[in-house]
């Protein structure tokens, strides 16, 4: 095919629709002949005996059809005619056998100026002359520009426009039809009211789905739901549920709240000192690596009453709120609810009283004030042996910052004894860590502990040292006792004793002396272990209750307000990691077609999604929380992540994404079913009825691109030979479904074009036959041009 246009405007758009077309469908090949000079013709002769023999040098055939452009407004349109006529007596002379030549006229729009009208009128009528009598010229296509050609020209040739002319003459598949119905129009000169009907015009319409689009559309809206209906639903919950988590919250403090009052009446009744069988007990294991499992439990067993209550401080907001979970009705909306009611604010019944860690910390206020610490301190320093370091009177402020104080004071102290050293050490390290928990601003409160894991590790790295000199120590004693034996065997005998007397008397006076010291090491140490057990006992059981009970409201509220910012931060990140994804494409219709992922098909797709999966929310999560992929399931890149999750608990404790992995799979797996759907089963998702109205819409748009006279219609139909087809580009199967079942909908000819896509209905309209007085703008252009001539010589309108 080559292309071609008579004027500036219509050699424009032959350019670019060729460049476009060899784009995207290199073949069959398409050229463009773009005139160097004024003769046309004998270029055009030149350019198609070149293309004939590159065309045989390649082996190849060469099929001299062309497709002649002109803009009827143009000045120089009726002289095109001219040249249209030498091309057809060349190609006549030039090339043996049928040739083609299809004319496309371009129509000024309808808000053209009276000049162009009148122009394109007159073009018209110089027109009907030729048409018919000029070899090889089949079709003469009318298409109507939508903006005047000097806009056209600026911005570039619309995409509207380029469409159609692909279609009318670049499409191999409707070429041979397009050509068989422009004979018998042009060739066999048929006429209606007296007028040649000769002329042709074509709209088209396409339909395009999209599966892997869908399928991203639907999954995506199915995580939003799943969050914000599901998991974090928008809606206010119900007064009902409000009351039952505040209850249950009220329940949860209630026993806090007697569990710490508890702790704190009991903790300076303790006995101090620390016993030996404690501090053997927790040092047990104290050769062993001082993991976090061994230093826990090192705790557990040398101050039970501390370990617990550390737990009723550090971290139980978050191991409430994981109990809770599982039993969450809303998930994590209830659960933000159930979370801030322990942090202070009560959600239901009772308002204006106290919640949560606010009525702890009142109920504890209105307890008789716990007596200072004085005593526990004065027993600390006693079992150091220190006691007169203190002052007389204790201060009532005493906190662990000045504790700290003064045990490092006395640790650097130059006349401490050697074997406060260790014990002195211990209890800076305990101190040290006890204020970087508890001073405000200090490290974030540990969920599960691990401040009773670093106290552990701090106590055992003295221990363990201290019990491998112990070990050390027996096993040397045990071998002095031993040569203690050996020299009686030596020396036994009263002879060999007294030559020998000076001998054995050094000897046992050095094993002696062994035996005194080693002992005096033993009790040494062991005194010392006593006393780290002692200390740990009376710092960690009495002493430090009393100031947290006293000075530690804000540890409460710390931990409460920490578990409700992780709760925060964990739902933050599901929202953020579905984030917006594609939307539907109602803004991108266009007048040659549309993608079916507008509003409405892409609702009626995910209505049946839901209907597949018989999914109603909230319960659609207990659906996705149990959703685990099929271990050959190549599309569930993430299952990893959560295969071991099995609720929504284990989903907090692994983070978000976990669970926001178990969403983008599972919404996968339910939406992925529309990837087997073609265009019309999509089209047909709605319904029937309205499947129907929406395949007519698409019908009769395709027919909008030129405009015929409403009142010249029925004249040229009654004479029957206005002919309409309607050819049907897709797959055979949807395009056989679509006949059966929709064919009352295309009111004419219906034409199957296999293209083995069903994803893309491709409505390509014809209308063949009319005369030029069923051209609207044309009427326009009549009048003026009659007006000025005042004759009717050569009207195009039905003779009378």
């Amino acid at each position: 095919m080559i292309v071609l246009g008579f004027d500036p405007f219509s050699a424009r758009v032959a350019r670019v629709l060729v460049t476009a077309v060899i784009s995207q469908q290199p073949e069959p090949p398409v050229l463009v002949f773009d005139p160097s000079g004024d003769d046309l013709v004998t270029e055009l002769r030149d350019f198609v005996a070149e293309s004939i023999d590159s065309a045989q040098a390649r082996g190849e055939s060469f099929e001299a059809r062309l497709g002649c452009l002109v803009c009827a407004a143009a000045p120089e349109a009726i002289g095109s005619l001219s040249a249209l006529r030498d091309t057809c007596t060349m190609l006549q002379s030039l090339v043996a056998g049928d040739q083609a030549v299809s004319l496309v006229v371009l129509l000024p729009p309808v808000s053209a100026d009276d000049a162009a009208k009148a122009c394109a009128f007159g073009f018209f009528r110089a027109l009907e002359d030729v048409v018919g009598e000029l070899p090889f010229l089949d079709t003469v296509f009318v298409n109507q520009l939508v903006g005047g050609s000097e806009r056209l020209a600026e911005d570039g040739v619309g995409e509207e426009l380029k469409t159609l002319l692909a279609y009318q003459l670049l499409d191999p598949e409707l070429c041979p039809v397009i050509a068989s119905l422009g004979q018998t129009t042009v060739n066999w000169r048929m006429r209606v009211a007296g007028r040649k009907a000769c002329y042709s015009t074509l709209g088209c319409y396409r339909l395009e789905y999209v599966p892997a689009e869908a399928l991203a559309i639907l999954s995506h809206r199915l995580q939003r739901d799943l969050l914000d209906r599901g998991l974090i639903p928008e809606e206010p919950l119900d007064r009902r549920v409000r009351a039952a988590v505040q209850a249950s919250a009220d329940e949860l403090t209630r026993e806090r709240l007697a569990a710490l009052i508890e702790h704190f009446r009991q903790s300076l009744l303790l006995p101090g000192g620390g016993s030996a069988a404690a501090a053997d007990a927790a040092s047990t294991e104290c050769t062993l690596p001082a993991t976090p499992l061994v230093a826990q439990a090192t705790m557990k067993a040398l101050v039970p009453r501390f370990h617990s209550l550390i737990y009723l401080i550090d971290g139980w907001t978050r191991r409430a709120l994981l109990d809770f979970l599982p039993s969450a009705s809303s998930y994590l909306a209830t659960a933000r609810i159930f979370v801030e009611a322990l942090r202070g604010q009560r959600t239901a019944a009772r308002q204006g009283s106290a919640s949560g860690v606010e009525w702890i910390l009142q109920e504890l206020q209105a307890e008789p004030p716990d007596r200072s610490p004085t005593g526990a301190l004065r027993e600390l320093f006693d079992c150091l042996g220190c006691a007169s370091s203190l002052p007389g009177q204790l201060p009532e402020s005493v906190g662990v910052a000045s504790l700290l104080h003064t045990v490092e004071g006395l640790a650097q102290e130059a006349e401490a004894p050697a074997a406060l050293v260790a014990p002195l050490r211990l209890l800076a390290g305990l101190l040290r860590q006890l204020h970087a928990w508890s001073a405000p601003g200090g490290v974030e409160t540990a969920a599960g502990g691990s401040l009773v894991v670093d106290l552990g590790r701090i106590y055992l790295s003295e221990v363990v040292p201290l019990r491998k000199r112990l070990s050390a120590n027996e096993t040397e004693s045990n071998e002095v006792e031993r040569e203690f034996g050996r020299l009686e065997s030596r020396y036994s005998g009263l002879l060999r004793r007294l030559l020998k007397a000076s001998a054995y008397r050094a000897e046992f006076e050095r094993l002696a002396a062994r035996r005194a010291e080693l002992a005096s090491e033993r009790q040494s140490l062991q005194r010392q272990r006593s006393q780290m057990s002692a200390l740990a006992q009376i710092l960690l059981q009495k002493i430090v209750p009393s100031l947290l009970r006293r000075d530690g409201s804000f540890l409460l509220r710390r931990d409460a307000e920490q578990a409700s910012e992780e709760l925060r931060s964990f739902s933050a990140a599901l929202q953020g990691g579905v984030a917006d994804g594609k939307s539907a494409t109602d803004g991108q219709r266009t007048n040659t077609g549309m993608q079916l992922l507008d509003s409405r098909h892409l609702e009626a797709l995910y209505r049946k999604t839901l209907e597949r999966r018989r999914l109603v929310f909230p319960g659609a999560v207990e659906d996705m929380l149990a959703f685990v992929p099929p271990e050959d399931d190549v599309s569930a890149e993430q299952g990893s992540s959560y295969r071991d999750c099995h609720g929504l608990r284990d989903h907090y404790l692994r983070g978000a994404r976990s669970l926001l992995d178990r969403m983008a799979d599972y919404a996968h797996g339910a939406s992925s079913w529309v990837l087997a759907l073609d265009a019309l089963q999509v089209i047909e998702c709605e319904g029937d009825e309205l499947a129907k109205a929406f395949l007519a819409e698409a019908i009769d748009r395709s027919r909008r691109f030129m405009q015929l006279s409403p009142g010249m219609r029925p004249r040229a139909e009654a004479e029957g030979q206005l002919r309409g087809l309607v050819v049907v580009r897709t797959a055979r199967p949807v395009a056989k479904s679509l006949a059966e079942r929709h064919r009352a909908l295309f009111g004419s000819e219906i034409l199957e074009i296999d293209t083995r896509d069903p994803c893309v209905i491709e409505l390509v309209s014809l209308t063949v036959g009319f005369p030029a007085f069923l051209i609207h703008v044309l009427h326009e252009g009549r009048r003026l041009a009659l007006a000025e001539t005042g004759d009717p010589h050569g009207d195009l309108w039905p003779c009378e």
